[in-house]
């Protein structure tokens, strides 16, 4: 009767711890749903909180001490940083170092983890290769611990999951290992797409960093929405709010209206023939003043060949197109002035000429220069000559003058002194 009555107390144990696990394991399931549920759609801000919030959770659901997330830096591979930690109070043991070297300290177990193996380690059953490994376990007071490599989509180990046991040497089942294995991926595919972010954000930065310090706008159409992106160096060249809803229209509004249908068909024209959108145009600023535009731009399409965009970018060259006007300005100015040189070069030269052209004549009387008169008008005519004048009143000088001031001045001037010539020679010797 007494064996009979142990047995069926023997069975109703039994039977409680078996439906004991059960409801943990089903406790531990939903857990890990809900927690995978988070991270659906979660802003990458949030990334780091949820995170220690479901190792704070695995850990109380599965009664382990602590669970920490170590990421391999890029600065260094070698060393570790203690990126999440989840330790109850007070902490049990020593505290763990924001950072480690993990090929120094946990040399056998750094090389398992770097070839993608999880493993279930108990401090006192380790290889004898691991030695250094426990013992920097012991000094931590780790008995217990399952370490999961963290490898997104099949790449390189960023860092390494663990929880641990510090007061007891526990037995970890294949279902649960498995899980937190699984649950480890969702934390790699969490930090990775953080790192994704973080590394866009720092590449928009240095992007918006140069583009501002270039003075270069930055704008993107979709001209199948009719809407379009751009910096805020772009929004502030076309005087439009950073907040403000953009499209094509907002962009033509603040062209000037003379350059307005130029610049529309130099758009249409490379939307449709993908040919190199280069052009320039005004637009008013706020205080009323013109600024120059220049604007280069491609077509994009994707990869199915259907979706169609424009990219391009935005410079203010007003004080290139006001150098530009000011050369034109100085170029015709300096156009007119030489004209106006050589005009003057001109009357001066004849000026000079008619100054000088009689230096070799000395009279200066008002009969000498009412002579001299008649000489000025008849040089530049074909017609025939006649001086007249008594002996060394300078008739000669008279002729010199009339060659000189002639269209046949650069050719030879022939005299001849007639009165040496015998009567019967002179018609000969005058005409041949």
């Amino acid at each position: 009767m007494v064996k009979q009555q142990r047995d069926q107390i023997g069975k109703v144990n039994t039977n409680n711890e078996v439906q004991c696990e059960a409801g943990t394991h089903r406790h531990f399931e939903r857990t890990l749903a809900d927690i995978s549920a988070r991270f659906v759609n979660l802003p990458v801000e949030q990334i780091d909180n949820t995170i220690e919030d479901a190792m704070r959770e695995i850990c109380v659901c599965l009664g382990v001490d602590l669970s920490a997330l170590w990421q391999w830096t890029d600065e260094s591979p070698r060393i570790l940083t203690l990126s999440h930690l989840y330790s109850p109070p007070p902490p049990i043991g020593p505290d763990r170092p924001d950072s480690v070297d993990a090929e120094e300290i946990f040399p056998w177990t750094c090389s398992k983890v770097l070839k993608g193996e999880t493993l279930i380690l108990s401090t006192d059953n380790m290889p004898p290769e691991a030695a250094l490994d426990q013992e920097t376990r012991r000094g931590f007071n780790v008995k217990s611990s399952v370490v999961i490599p963290l490898s997104a989509g099949g790449g390189p180990v960023i860092g390494v999951l663990s929880f641990d046991d510090l007061q007891k040497d526990r037995v970890w089942p294949y279902e649960t290992v498995n899980r937190l294995t699984l649950m480890a991926q969702v934390f790699t595919n969490a930090l990775a797409r953080q790192r994704s972010d973080i590394e866009l954000r720092e590449s928009q930065a240095r992007l918006q960093l140069a583009t501002e310090s270039a003075g270069v706008g930055l704008w993107i159409m979709d001209p199948d929405t009719d809407s379009v992106w751009a910096n805020r160096q772009n929004r502030s060249l076309f005087n439009l709010q950073e907040d403000e809803a953009l499209s094509y229209a907002s962009f033509n509004r603040a062209i000037d209206p003379q350059d307005r249908e130029r610049v529309d068909q130099a758009v249409k024209s490379a939307m449709q023939s993908g040919e190199r959108l280069l052009t320039e145009f005004r637009v008013a600023a706020p205080d009323g003043s013109v600024r120059w535009i220049h604007v280069r731009g491609r077509r994009l399409i994707d990869s199915s060949g259907n979706k169609i965009r424009l990219m391009g970018a935005s410079v203010d060259v007003s004080k290139r197109k006001q150098m530009e006007k000011q050369l034109r300005d100085q170029l015709a100015e300096i156009t007119d002035l030489k004209q106006q040189l050589e005009r003057d070069n001109i009357h001066l030269r004849k000026e000079i000429e008619l100054q000088h052209v009689h230096e070799d004549i000395v009279s200066r009387s008002s009969a000498m220069q009412r002579i001299l008169g008649q000489v000025e008008q008849v040089a530049g005519t074909d017609a025939t000559v006649l001086i007249e004048g008594e002996t060394g009143t300078g008739k000669e000088l008279m002729a010199r003058a009339v060659h000189r001031l002639s269209n046949r001045k650069n050719r030879l001037l022939v005299t001849v002194n007639c009165a040496s010539l015998p009567p019967t020679l002179v018609e000969s010797e005058l005409f041949g």
